[in-house]
C-alpha cells in the first residue's frame, strides 16, 4: 500500500507542476502578443507623424508614404513592415504589422500570428 501511496503522490505532483508549467507558457504567450501590439502601435505613431512633417514641408503624398516606410524599416525591434499608408488632404493614415514569436531563448516558435498598429496624424483641427 505504501508503494502505491508514493506512486500517486508522485504522479499527482507531476500533474500539478505540468499545470503550472502550462499556466505559464500561456501567460507569457499572452505577454508576448502585447509587447508585440505595443511596438506595432509605437511605430505606427511614429510613422505617420514622420509622414505627416513630410507632408507639411511640402513633399507629394508619395514622398510622405516613402518617409513612413523609412521610419518603420529603422526600427529596431521586431522587424514590423509597412501595410498601408493613405494620404487624404493633410492627414495622414498608415497600417504596420508586427509579428508575434513565442518562446525563450533554447526555443523559438514563430506561430505566423502577427498583430497590427494603426495611426492618424496631421495638423490639429
Amino acid at each position: 500500500m505504501a508503494g502505491a501511496r508514493a506512486v500517486t503522490a508522485v504522479a499527482t505532483v507531476s500533474v500539478a507542476l505540468g499545470g503550472c508549467l502550462l499556466a505559464c507558457s500561456v501567460v507569457a504567450g499572452v505577454g508576448q502578443v502585447a509587447v508585440s501590439r505595443a511596438q506595432a502601435d509605437a511605430v505606427a505613431d511614429l510613422a505617420a507623424l514622420a509622414a505627416a512633417a513630410s507632408l507639411s514641408t511640402g513633399s507629394t503624398h508619395a514622398e510622405s508614404c516613402e518617409r513612413a516606410a523609412a521610419v518603420t524599416a529603422a526600427h529596431t525591434g521586431r522587424p514590423v513592415t509597412l501595410t498601408r499608408c493613405a494620404v487624404a488632404g493633410r492627414d495622414v493614415t498608415v497600417e504596420v504589422r508586427a509579428p508575434v514569436r513565442l518562446g525563450g531563448r533554447l526555443v523559438r516558435l514563430d506561430p505566423g500570428v502577427g498583430v497590427s498598429g494603426r495611426s492618424r496624424a496631421g495638423p490639429a483641427p
